[in-house]
This record gives C-alpha cells, structure tokens and sequence, in this order.
C-alpha cells in the first residue's frame, strides 16, 4: 500500500508561502478539515515555520484528506501525521499537537507513530527520491520545546526512517 498514493497532486490541499514567518494550523478535535497555512492569527498556530530567507514554501495537508487513503497490511485505515512542507530539496513532515499531558511525554508517542507511518508509505513512492534533506517535526504548542529524555527515540527514528526527528514547534527553513 503507498505506492499509488501521489503525495503532490493533491494542489487542493496544499498551500504556499514566501512570508519569512508563518503559522502551521490544526483545527482542535473534532477536527474535520486539514491542517493548514495561517500567516495572520498567531493564537491559532500550533507550529511557527521561520522562513528568513523567504523560499516558496509548500504545505500540503495529509490528515483528513480522503485522496490520501494509507492501509495496513490487515487493509484497515492507518494513522497519518497532519502534513509534509517541501521546498528546494528539502522534506519536513509534520504532526502537530495541542496537548499538555498528565505525563510528560504521553502524546510523543502517538504522534511519533503517526509520523512513522505516513514516512512508511512516502518511501514507496518515486517522489520520495527526490529530497536530499529529510525531517519530521512533532510540534506542540502547549510544549514548545522539549528535548529532555528523547535522544534515543530521535536515534532510533533516524535509524530506521532515515529522517531526522525534531520535537519542537519552531521549524527553520534554511
């Protein structure tokens, strides 16, 4: 499963920007409309994407978008994270989060797998050779930065994907 899923054809959901800062969206659940581009209201960003140079950034949304349909190998849905940024050779997906948690990192876990899964059916695809550089970013804005503990699980995500895991709400695109 994956392979026939075209990941950039979809240009309804997807969204550009050259604005050197801009907001990455998450409707709170029950979120029923993809996740999406907001260069205005601040209060609603789960991500803030830092653009200093000004590329043509894309973001095209994959949760909630019916096109992008991932099954496992049992034919049942799969999980899926909110979106993938592209410019220039570079790839960033990303989850993005809205939780405070009872434990410090219950809600890195899911998202981890969300990520895990939507890499899984990209790197069947002829697209997936073309970017150079490869990240994915859980982002929450509840917890905008958090690095204590997690340097095996980004070892481990680099390991087995090949991309290199941030978790953080502040992308750099450089």
């Amino acid at each position: 499963m994956g392979n026939n899923i075209d990941f950039f054809s979809k240009t309804k959901y997807q969204q550009k920007s050259k604005n050197i800062e801009f907001g990455l969206c998450d409707d709170p659940p029950p979120a029923e409309k993809p996740a999406y581009i907001d260069d205005t209201d601040k209060t609603k960003w789960i991500a803030i994407v830092i653009n200093n140079k000004n590329k043509e950034v894309t973001f095209t949304a994959i949760d909630h978008c019916p096109e992008y349909d991932f099954r496992r190998e049992d034919r049942k849905p799969d999980k899926r994270c909110d979106g993938v940024l592209t410019f220039n050779s570079h790839i960033v997906f990303v989850e993005l989060k809205q939780i405070k948690g009872r434990k410090s990192n219950d809600w890195i876990e899911p998202a981890e797998q969300q990520l895990r899964r939507t890499i899984f059916h990209f790197s069947k695809t002829k697209d997936s050779r073309i970017f150079k550089n490869k990240e994915a970013y859980i982002a929450n804005s509840k917890r905008p930065i958090f690095t204590k503990g997690q340097g095996n699980r980004v070892n481990s995500f680099l390991k087995t994907t090949g991309y290199v895991l941030r978790i953080q709400n502040r992308i750099e695109i450089n």
